[in-house]
């Protein structure tokens, strides 16, 4: 018996899938971090917190780029509950 071929990846409906995540930066108190992270789980991990520095409470959100408007809700509901602000990054200019 010979051997089964490997199968070819079907492309995406739609076109091709995306190539990379969305992200968020976001400034909060540092008391809020782990709240911020509890509250995405009970949103069926909507997204995932990475925390880049602790002391001064700056977070990264990467979420599906699909989901970019869910997001965004989620933050306003949670500014009753907590001070966050999206920080819009900076672009770098690329080296010659």
């Amino acid at each position: 018996m010979g051997r089964k071929r490997p199968r070819r990846p079907r492309p995406a409906p739609g076109g091709s899938p995306p190539r990379r995540s969305g992200r968020l930066y976001l400034r909060l108190a540092a008391k809020d971090l782990v709240l911020l992270k509890f509250l995405l789980e009970s949103e069926d991990n909507l997204a995932y917190l990475t925390v880049i520095d602790k002391f001064t409470a700056l977070a990264r959100l990467t979420h599906s780029p699909g989901q970019a408007d869910e997001v965004l809700a989620f933050l306003d509901r949670v500014r009753d509950e907590m001070d966050v602000h999206i920080i819009e990054p900076v672009p770098v200019p690329l080296q010659a």
